[in-house]
């Protein structure tokens, strides 16, 4: 219950303010507007993880070819995507989020977040989670 008191409130100071217009970069919305949905995670279960953190079943799949180093020389370890808040769990990834200020919806990191990114990355939490014993 304090979570929904104290998320209202600011909430309603962001907006009677107006400093959401104030913001000039993705790190200013996430340290302002993200804290609400962050804390409500705080009692439970699953966990929230952000500041571009790696998702592991994105970097699972990407490394799927990786072989050892018998025959040829082995690659590199890649890293997967990095999302600007993770939902997790001890053992799952359960799901993922982008931040940004919009002032053009149709400009390239918008639609390469919202239309790329974010959808292969939830696909890879499904397929890791199909695999998962």
């Amino acid at each position: 219950m304090y979570w929904l008191d104290s998320s209202v409130a600011r909430a309603v100071d962001i907006i009677l303010k107006n400093i959401h217009k104030n913001y000039k970069t993705e790190a200013d919305l996430m340290k302002r507007i993200w804290l609400l949905i962050d804390c409500c995670f705080d009692d439970g279960g699953v966990d929230v993880i952000s500041g571009e953190y790696v998702s592991k079943a994105t970097t699972a799949r990407i490394n799927t070819d990786r072989s050892i180093a018998a025959v040829k020389a082995m690659s590199r370890r890649k890293i997967g995507t990095k999302t600007d808040m993770l939902f997790t769990t001890e053992f799952l990834e359960l799901g993922t989020c982008e931040a940004g200020k919009v002032t053009d919806i149709n400009n390239t990191n918008t639609i390469y977040e919202a239309g790329m990114k974010i959808p292969k990355t939830l696909k890879d939490m499904i397929n890791h989670h199909s695999n998962y014993e």
